[in-house]
């Protein structure tokens, strides 16, 4: 007996979308420089200006479960913050319930409680930029 998973246009099948979502509530006219990746997808750089935001969606890997996408993020020229933007472990501990919502404020990056009706710092900015082309994870190399 086989299940199908796959699912027509529009439609999720049995395996949900996660959606990852990347937005700016910089103050002063920032620009947030995002820059997103996977072991084998490259979502590109995207500049965001206050208000607005990058969002990707994908499956798991049900069978094998390495679903991880890291970003780096960068508020101006002298500081930013690379991190695990999805991950399994990330999904368990927040309870995301198949959205994930960064924020990137003056202080740093932050992930949205939705449950809890707030944002939580998780990322403070760091000194440098070294450029987004370094961020690999240690696995991967």
């Amino acid at each position: 007996m086989a299940i199908h998973l796959a699912a027509a246009d529009g439609e999720e099948g049995l395996i949900k979308n996660h959606h990852v979502h990347v937005s700016s509530e910089l103050t002063g006219g920032k620009v947030l420089l995002v820059h997103c990746k996977s072991k084998d997808d490259d979502l590109g750089i995207h500049n965001l200006t206050a208000g607005s935001e990058f969002t990707w969606k994908f499956k798991l890997d049900v069978w094998l479960r390495t679903t991880l996408f890291w970003c780096y993020l960068a508020p101006d020229d002298s500081h930013h913050a690379a991190f695990d933007a999805f991950d399994e472990e990330h999904y368990k501990a927040y309870e995301f319930q198949y959205h994930t919502y960064w924020i990137g404020k003056d202080d740093g990056v932050y992930v949205k409680l939705v449950d809890k009706k707030t944002d939580q710092l998780t990322y403070q900015w760091v000194d440098g930029r070294p450029g987004p082309n370094l961020l690999v994870p240690k696995w991967i190399v």
